[in-house]
């Protein structure tokens, strides 16, 4: 299992750093007009695929947890994935791959608390 979560991550990433590369050097992009950025949409079935099996495995993950009595509210998941004004804007997942575990547990103990952000 660890090693298809692996290789689904290494895809994920493959597809991702295709789609992100940009325009080829030397080549013009055309000013952005709301037409443009309403229709010209375009989606790379790679990252799609990817993100759309993470996504279903993440919610299945979640699911067994709440079925075996795990609490594992929505907000949880918000908190680590948004933005924290405690940890100076800087998402808590990002700050936990820094290492910087003990500003994440300070920032979390004071999530849903009143008053908290």
């Amino acid at each position: 299992m660890v090693a298809a979560g692996v290789l689904a991550l290494t895809w994920l990433a493959a597809g991702a750093g295709t789609a992100l590369a940009g325009p080829a050097p030397g080549s013009t992009v055309p000013a952005p007009t709301p037409a443009r950025l309403l229709l010209s949409w375009s989606f790379n079935p790679l990252v799609t695929v990817g993100l759309l099996a993470l996504a279903i495995a993440y919610l299945r993950a979640r699911r067994r947890l709440v079925a075996s009595g795990v609490e594992w509210p929505a907000r949880r998941t918000a908190y680590f994935l948004s933005g924290d004004p405690r940890l100076d804007g800087a998402r808590p997942l990002d700050e936990l791959r820094k290492g910087r575990v003990n500003a994440v547990r300070r920032a979390a103990s004071g999530y849903g608390e009143h008053g908290a952000a």
